[in-house]
């Protein structure tokens, strides 16, 4: 397995099923992606039929960013050997987001910026460069209250 290799594939702009396919293959190459899986092993990989990864592999190939140029001899047998080429494949726009906005979703119109996702408790707690948040002064007197109550009906003076 190449992170290397994995790395690029996550990077290039394919389609999901494209894209899955040729993680499955990038799990078994080397760095240089070279790598020999059988389609039955990369279909029961990624939970599809031997039948959609062929029709990906026929993608991938046609796009030049995977290919299959001979027999790979082991012993008896022979194994198709495959080579990733990530540099011939559509490369991602780099993901750049400013902090505390979404990023735009594929084919909405919704201008989302400056929204701040908040905590159900957000309103109760205080901000401050401490690391751990401050209690509101109601909130406080309650359980204070509270436990004082506690105390004084299990019989422990305070």
């Amino acid at each position: 397995m190449s992170v290397k290799v994995m790395a690029q594939v996550w990077e290039l702009d394919l389609p999901l099923r494209d894209k899955f396919v040729l993680l499955g293959f990038a799990d078994h190459a080397d760095d240089s992606g070279n790598c020999f899986p059988s389609l039955s092993r990369i279909a029961w990989k990624c939970g599809l039929s031997r039948a959609t990864v062929k029709r990906s592999v026929k993608e991938l190939m046609s796009a030049g960013i995977l290919l299959r140029p001979r027999g790979y001899s082991l012993g008896r047998s022979m194994r198709t050997l495959y080579t990733i080429r990530t540099d011939k494949g559509v490369k991602l726009h780099p993901f750049i987001q400013e902090r505390g906005q979404l990023p735009p979703e594929k084919g909405s119109s919704i201008d989302i910026k400056g929204v701040t996702a908040m905590t159900p408790e957000s309103s109760v707690l205080e901000s401050s460069n401490n690391p751990r948040p401050r209690i509101s002064e109601a909130r406080l007197k309650r359980e204070k209250a509270e436990h004082a109550s506690w105390l004084k009906r299990h019989g422990i003076s305070a």
